[in-house]
């Protein structure tokens, strides 16, 4: 009777440990449950939030982009210069944020946002290393002669860089071809095209710099793609890159039309009848 008796004592008690035990779990799986919930609620309003910012953010840098395009529209100026508006920067304030349109030279490591004059750089797809003679294109400014290069780039290098740009033959367009078709009459122009010295001498439309098109190169010509790209030139590294690139462009050129989008008219070539 008295083992009856505690058998069925124990027997509760484990029970009740059991019950105990089982409660405590679900309260654990409750807890559990209730803390995913709640740490994926913070997730998903941080990425609301995160969403929100990059919207604002968008519409900031699309307002600053359209207000520089004002500001070029607006300048109606037959020069350009570092005070005007442009250059010098502009922000704008409201409730939601701010943006600012400017560059400051001492912020190395930044990124640069503003305005530049692209056209006051020296294009590396478009400049030579001959002497100036006659203004007849871009192709007579020499690497050699703009002062900032010539400390930095040996004659070597300058000539390299040209090497580079006109592709394994080393010669602008296919070398020894007439690709343009104007050979005959840059014989006789008075003129001297390829920037030699030499005033119509044969064959001065053959192998000219002219023939070299970076819209729409002839032959082997490898124009530059990018400023970056001169980095592939041998002699010119990472450190004598960072000291020139800011007086690189490889944009700045004139598609040769009027304000009405005509080809203008060839003063050499055209025929009065």
């Amino acid at each position: 009777m008295n083992l009856r008796k505690s058998l069925t004592n124990t027997l509760r008690k484990e029970d009740g440990q059991i019950a105990l035990i089982l409660a405590f779990a679900f309260l654990a799986l409750l807890a559990a449950i209730g803390g995913s919930f709640l740490y994926r609620m913070r997730l998903e309003q941080r990425a609301a939030s995160n969403y929100q910012d990059s919207v604002k953010a968008f519409y900031l840098a699309e307002a600053g982009i359209e207000r520089a395009i004002a500001e070029l529209r607006n300048d109606n100026n037959e020069y350009d210069d570092l005070y005007e508006s442009w250059a010098s920067g502009f922000e704008e304030t409201w409730e939601e944020g701010k943006y600012s349109v400017y560059y400051k030279e001492e912020d190395e490591g930044k990124a640069k946002v503003g305005i530049f004059d692209e056209a006051a750089k020296i294009n590396i797809n478009a400049v030579g290393m001959n002497n100036y003679n006659d203004g007849w294109t871009p192709y007579e400014i020499s690497l050699a002669a703009i002062g900032v290069l010539n400390k930095r780039l040996s004659s070597d290098v300058i000539k390299a860089i040209i090497v580079y740009r006109y592709g394994p033959d080393g010669a602008p367009g296919v070398k020894g071809v007439d690709d343009d078709k104007d050979n005959s009459l840059l014989q006789i122009d008075s003129i001297d095209n390829d920037a030699d010295g030499e005033i119509d001498e044969l064959n001065e439309g053959i192998d000219e710099p002219d023939e070299f098109r970076p819209q729409q190169p002839y032959g082997d010509d490898n124009p530059f793609d990018t400023v970056e790209e001169i980095r592939l030139v041998p002699g010119i590294g990472e450190v004598i890159f960072n000291e020139i690139k800011d007086y690189l462009t490889i944009y700045s050129y004139d598609k040769n039309l009027d304000k009405e989008g005509e080809l203008r008219i060839n003063i050499n070539s055209v025929i009065i009848p």
